[in-house]
């Protein structure tokens, strides 16, 4: 039977290849030939309330403790995003992991039990430069949802990948920000819900950064998030007809 937390912690990826997987929600793998990185993991059904809504539809598909990250990225502190009950899994005394994110997400993560010494600020306009990765902190616009949520731009293995994190799309936003037009894929929110973008607004948001690539996430997670892949398919071939569009399963290794 197929292992996917072993193909992502065992796979050997080609010198200037970029591999990538969804694992679900806003959930992404990056994998280079040097690095692992973790982009806003969810792995548990730690959302679920007592009323049982924000309930997992979809089970996850690795348990937290079958990976050793390089780094892990939590572009805002929501649960979906910042998983309380994974995080002192992932960046525990198992794993040599080390966790950015704004400071809503230091601070939470630091109330979880998360070592200090493992977390760093990164912040709407910072730019760090790690062996073998770039991350440029942008501007998200999850308004009050979440007031200091950031998107990022990752320079990893000769590729430029835009995570936007949980944004809506506001033109004047966008369109004068410096990576327009170097994009190689764009990972976008198409759950309309919550202070995100729709399909419709995630094609316009393709077309003014003028990405190569787009692959749609955040929906089918919970009932209470919906979102059409095949809408945003149909959205990108009239709104944004240059960027390729890609629809992974959960769990599939996308290359570039």
């Amino acid at each position: 039977m197929y292992d996917l937390a072993s193909d992502i912690m065992n796979n050997k990826v080609p010198a200037g290849a970029l591999h990538l997987y969804w694992l679900g929600g806003a959930g992404f793998i990056l994998k280079s030939s040097d690095l692992t990185v973790g982009v806003d993991l969810f792995l548990t059904d730690s959302c679920r309330d007592q009323d049982g809504r924000f309930k997992r539809i979809v089970p996850p598909p690795l348990s937290p403790d079958s990976l050793d990250l390089d780094y892990l990225i939590a572009s805002h502190d929501h649960g979906d995003h910042l998983d309380v009950e994974a995080g002192p899994v992932l960046i525990g005394p198992r794993t040599h992991t080390r966790l950015f994110g704004p400071r809503s997400v230091v601070e939470h993560a630091v109330a979880l039990g998360i070592s200090a010494e493992r977390i760093s600020e990164l912040n709407r306009g910072d730019v760090l430069l790690l062996p073998g990765i770039s991350l440029h902190a942008v501007t998200s616009d999850h308004g009050e949802y979440s007031a200091d949520a950031i998107g990022v731009v990752f320079t990893i293995a000769g590729k430029t990948v835009y995570f936007t994190g949980d944004t809506c799309y506001y033109p004047r936003l966008w369109r004068d920000q410096s990576f327009r037009g170097q994009i190689d894929v764009m990972l976008v929110p198409i759950n309309g819900n919550a202070g995100n973008t729709d399909s419709r607004d995630a094609a316009h948001f393709c077309r003014e950064v003028e990405t190569s690539a787009a692959i749609p996430c955040h929906y089918w997670i919970f009932k209470e998030f919906t979102g059409s892949p095949s809408d945003f398919v149909a959205e990108c071939a009239v709104r944004a007809p240059k960027t390729k569009v890609i629809v992974p399963a959960i769990g599939e290794r996308v290359v570039f």
